[in-house]
Order: C-alpha cells, then sequence, then structure tokens
C-alpha cells in the first residue's frame, strides 16, 4: 500500500514539473513583433487614445462643476 501510494505520488511531481516547465519554456511575446504596428492600427490606437482623453476631461469638468455647487 505504502510502496503504491508513494509512487502515484512521485510520478504526479513529476508530469507537475515537466508540465510546468513546458508552460515557463514558451515566449508569449517579443520586442521585435510589438514594434511592427500597421498605420491602420496606430490610427486605430490614436482614435482610443483621443476619446479616452476627451472622457478624462469631460469627467474632470463634470466633477469640479459638481464640487462648486455643493454648499
Amino acid at each position: 500500500m505504502k510502496i503504491s501510494f508513494y509512487k502515484i505520488l512521485s510520478f504526479s511531481a513529476f508530469i507537475l514539473v515537466v508540465f510546468s516547465s513546458i508552460g515557463i519554456g514558451q515566449v508569449t511575446s517579443s520586442t521585435s513583433s510589438s514594434q511592427t504596428t500597421t498605420p491602420e492600427i496606430a490610427k486605430a490606437q490614436d482614435a482610443v487614445n483621443k476619446v479616452l482623453y476627451d472622457a478624462g476631461v469631460s469627467f474632470k469638468e463634470a466633477l469640479q462643476a459638481y464640487a462648486e455647487d455643493r454648499p
């Protein structure tokens, strides 16, 4: 009973080490691929950044107006 339990435990530990080393060894991103953007992607990113900036400005103005109206 003890021998089979230790065999199962050691085998599962070995499998865990193998799969975790495979997961760590995979490359998820590289610096060279992040530097290659097409003009369409740059245009879309600029549009999103403009919308976010405008929303932030509007929120700040509304918050200031709300704070000024409070007694």
